[in-house]
């Protein structure tokens, strides 16, 4: 690369004009990149988070009236009940717990489960 007297530069070959040229679109293109996670990110954290409001949508309900209909456990019953259900939500969501500590809760005392079905690729 050579500097002209007018101050633009003259590059001797396609190599060195390409690696000039890199050099400075590369920040450009690293931001963009950077903003396309972010963006990706936050998306995949909206997704889990309504896709979990939609679970609880449906769970709650079906779970207040097993216990309901088997217990006939009464409001503050059922109020502690989802207090304590809530937490063990959070504690999922959070990383502090995950499924596989339940189901080992479950079989350590002989609790009954369901178990979750594998679905394998085609």
């Amino acid at each position: 690369m050579i500097k002209a007297k007018n101050g633009n530069l003259i590059f001797e070959n396609a190599a060195d004009l390409n690696k000039e040229i890199q050099r400075k679109i590369q920040p450009k293109i690293d931001k963009a990149i950077e903003e396309y996670h972010e963006k990706y990110n936050t998306a995949v954290e909206q997704a889990k988070t309504d896709a979990t409001k939609e679970a609880l949508l449906m769970i709650y309900p079906i779970a207040c009236n097993a216990i309901y209909e088997a217990y006939g456990i009464g409001a503050k019953r059922m109020d502690k009940f989802l207090e304590y259900f809530s937490r063990h939500l959070e504690c999922l969501n959070s990383g502090v717990t995950d499924v596989d500590d339940y189901k080992k809760w479950c079989e350590d005392e002989k609790i009954k489960y369901f178990d979750v079905v594998e679905v394998e690729d085609e």
